[in-house]
């Protein structure tokens, strides 16, 4: 599986449905209306850096 870069991740919460609420230093915060739920996404603006990927947990079934 890929992993994905902070700024991969929040392009596709955004594509789903999810805001950007606030910016916390280099993690951006999303969240749902009528959600309690919030997602931290570690964002880094350094070019070519692997810090901050994002790899979604594995599945079974």
């Amino acid at each position: 599986m890929k992993a994905l870069s902070g700024k991969e991740l929040a392009r596709i919460l955004e594509r789903h449905g999810w805001n950007l609420m606030r910016v916390h230093g280099s993690h951006h915060i999303y969240g749902k209306k009528g959600s309690r739920v919030r997602l931290s996404v570690p964002v880094q603006w350094k070019p070519g850096s692997e810090e901050g990927a994002f790899t979604p947990p594995v599945q079974d079934g």
